[in-house]
């Protein structure tokens, strides 16, 4: 399920993602983890300050301001979401048509099912998280794939960086601290970007459109067990939901090679969505 890939450069990958043409400036900055009690860091990280610095939440409440209208708060409802949206993932060799339902509640419980057919077989397999809890479903049925225990760690770090940031909802919570924004440049483009420490995670750099203040990418480097992964999320095609500009295409880079492009055919804001939905034992 978590593909191994050959490294390549970062910024190269990024920079066709987002259609900025030319050979890359300078390199993504590298992503940093918290050594506060937070994710342990990753090798060379530089510390994380205690608390927001001053110039990095003015420019996150430009960027959501930019994205509510001027009503930040409309991302506090969006906290219960569903979501349903097609495209492919890499299996192998081969890119396999999938379709995705996601189901979320703010901030420890996250549901998905990937329904593909795979060398003329369909295959369901259904995996949720409910608080720190980790089950499978695989053609409806419950069944035990025996990961480590760390894998639980994983799920919730992407669900943050796939799903929760490109949505903004962690920089709606006090808990997350935001620091060093900056501007770079990324071929031929310049990126308004800011660094978002969340508990247990490690720290993401958010990249914005200069012009328009909307999301337009998430970068990482997370550790999985020993192997150390960079992990990108390019976003695009911001539509209006709920209020909020929410991008509505994806395309996830893992070191360096492309793995799954989904684009969102639905979105759901319910005011609950029942805790067994999260328990695929049952």
């Amino acid at each position: 399920m978590i593909e191994r890939a050959t490294a390549l450069a970062t910024a190269v990958l990024l920079a066709s993602l987002l259609g900025c043409g030319g050979e890359p400036e300078k390199e993504l900055p590298r992503n940093t983890s918290s050594s506060t009690g937070r994710e342990k860091p990753v090798d060379d990280a530089p510390a994380i300050p205690t608390v927001s610095q001053p110039e990095a939440v003015k420019f996150v409440e430009k960027c959501l301001n930019a994205a509510t209208e001027g009503h930040p708060e409309r991302i506090d409802k969006i906290k219960v979401n569903r979501l349903t949206e097609s495209g492919t993932m890499l299996n192998e060799t081969i890119y396999v048509p999938t379709v995705r339902k996601i189901a979320a509640v703010w901030p420890d419980r996250f549901f998905y099912s990937n329904e593909s057919t795979i060398a003329g077989t369909p295959l369901k397999l259904a995996i949720g998280l409910r608080q720190g809890v980790l089950t499978f479903r695989r053609n409806d049925e419950p069944f035990d794939p025996d990961l480590p225990k760390s894998y639980e760690q994983v799920l919730y770090v992407d669900s943050m960086g796939l799903h929760w940031l490109p949505a903004l909802v962690p920089l709606r919570d006090p808990k997350t601290i935001v620091f060093g924004a900056r501007k770079q440049n990324l071929g031929m483009k310049p990126w308004d970007t800011v660094q978002a420490a969340l508990p247990n995670c490690p720290v993401f750099t958010l990249w914005f459109d200069e012009k328009t203040s909307l999301i337009r990418a998430v970068t990482y480097v997370h550790m999985e067990g020993v192997s150390r992964l960079t992990k990108q999320l390019t976003l695009t095609a911001h539509k209006v939901e709920a209020g909020v500009m929410l991008p509505t295409k994806y395309d996830f880079v893992r070191n360096g090679d492309p793995v799954e492009s989904w684009t969102v055919a639905s979105w759901e804001f319910p005011d609950k969505i029942d805790d067994a939905v999260f328990d695929q034992k049952k």
